[in-house]
């Protein structure tokens, strides 16, 4: 058990926090059926956790920055979750959103270690890769917004705004037209009544 302590914490170094079974199986040169039992003995002592299915790490090492690609490599963070993360609503959520290009047949809803996401089959233009895991302010308050919408629901009144984070009104402005009319007035009405706009 120790060695296997001493691998994780010498990758941990080196950046890397995650692992597949068959990466564990390489690294210990054992056959994947038995380091299936290793992995679930070291789960059971708490020395791992599965932070998403197929995946091991060391407790409380994991981001969401080195779990999504895994998971899902064309997602990313957005909506209500990315508003919480950049400060913008004072809400805590139990759950957060993401975005992506697959087709989700099962259930588009999973649990992690660092919590449950559910993933909306988006195509673009609003589906928008921000080049990170987190969609930004502005581009988060428009996917919120829009979710919404296809929800039949309107983004006034159901966050708390505040924090001191804030949208930029040229950002706002240059991705505005990736999005229906009625989203672009709901975002615009929100901004009105929020002081979420950078002076």
């Amino acid at each position: 058990m120790n060695e296997w302590i001493r691998f994780f914490d010498a990758m941990a170094l080196q950046g890397k926090n995650i692992f597949s079974v068959t990466e564990l199986a390489n690294a210990s040169g054992s056959p994947l059926d038995s380091q299936r039992v290793a992995l679930t003995r070291l789960r059971q002592a708490g020395v791992l956790t599965s932070p998403a299915r197929g995946f091991y790490a060391r407790p409380h090492r994991v981001s969401w920055e080195e779990l999504l690609p895994l998971v899902d490599a064309s997602a990313y963070l957005s909506c209500a979750g990315a508003l919480e993360h950049h400060g913008l609503i004072t809400q805590r959520l139990l759950r957060v959103d993401a975005f992506s290009r697959r087709r989700y047949t099962r259930s588009p809803e999973r649990a992690t270690e660092l919590g449950r996401v559910l993933f909306h089959s988006v195509n673009p233009p609003v589906y928008h890769h921000p080049g990170g895991v987190w969609a930004t302010p502005e581009q988060a308050l428009f996917d919120e917004a829009w979710r919404l919408r296809r929800r039949g629901a309107r983004i006034q009144g159901m966050y708390t705004f505040g924090g001191g984070a804030a949208c930029d009104p040229g950002v706002l402005a240059g991705i505005a037209d990736r999005y229906p009319k009625t989203v672009q007035n709901d975002v615009q009405e929100t901004l009105d009544a929020e002081a979420v706009v950078r002076g």
